[in-house]
């Protein structure tokens, strides 16, 4: 099959944004059969932002997805390049959903964002026990906590009325 083209009629286009978003559209198109729910994504991709605007205005509508690809740990020259896109998507008042990368793979989470590839298994958070956290925000927060309900601030239906309200 031929790749779609970013203005095929009858696809939903997705806008892939950020360092490597040409390749990366290169390859999810390259990667597209007859046979596959890939089909009806057209692709395309800019590596820099400074003719998003054109590139939105060309392809604006309900079937136009924004993706941001952002790396996991950026160097300085990929986080400006990111802010810069942030701050132009802002500008334009634009909806856009950010992309990190799954083991390294920012193919396979755009896929999952797309709903093109099932969603990885939840990890469950372990369990622990307050005396086991060392987080002094969160300490002082318990803290507070326990001092307003010795003083009948908070019950376990929420704030009491007060000796006020009550009398």
């Amino acid at each position: 099959m031929t790749p779609a083209s970013p203005s095929a009629p009858g696809l939903d286009r997705v806008l892939l944004l950020g360092p490597g978003a040409g390749a990366l559209a290169l390859a999810l198109r390259a990667a597209q059969s007859d046979d596959t729910p890939e089909t009806r994504w057209a692709w395309d991709a800019h590596d820099t932002p400074e003719a998003l605007e054109t590139a939105v205005r060309v392809g604006a509508g309900p079937r136009l997805r924004l993706l941001l690809l952002v790396a996991d740990r950026p160097v300085a020259a990929e986080a400006a390049q990111e802010q810069a896109f942030r701050h132009a998507l802002g500008a334009l008042g634009l909806a856009y959903q950010v992309i990190y990368p799954l083991a390294g793979d920012h193919a396979a989470a755009v896929r999952q964002a797309l709903g093109l590839a099932p969603a990885a298994p939840r990890r469950l958070r372990p369990r622990w026990a307050c005396q086991d956290c060392l987080d002094p925000a969160c300490e002082h927060r318990l803290f507070q906590d326990l001092l307003a309900q010795r003083a009948g601030v908070l019950t376990a239906a929420g704030p009491s009325p007060g000796p006020a309200a009550a009398a």
